[in-house]
């Protein structure tokens, strides 16, 4: 089996399990404390989940550059100083 037929086979699959809504222009976010990655901000770019589950994550684009997952409650709206 080839690389890109495992590669097809596994986006295949998580596509069956796996919602990904895809979120243009989305809100800034400041991670909360109790979470290693506190004080971090970043913009939404996704909210992702389960089919079968409730619950969801928000990826956000760090500004540092890295890509990752929050839960909604570890995250406060960024708010701007006028």
């Amino acid at each position: 089996m080839t690389t890109t037929s495992k590669r097809e086979q596994k986006a295949a699959l998580i596509a069956r399990f796996i919602d990904v809504t895809l979120v243009e222009d989305g809100n800034r976010y400041v991670v909360g404390s109790g979470d290693s990655r506190s004080g971090l901000r970043g913009k939404q770019i996704a909210v992702i989940g389960l089919r079968h589950d409730p619950g969801y994550e928000i990826v956000l684009q760090l500004d540092n550059g890295k890509t990752d997952t929050f839960r909604p409650g570890n995250l406060h709206l960024e708010r701007f100083s006028k």
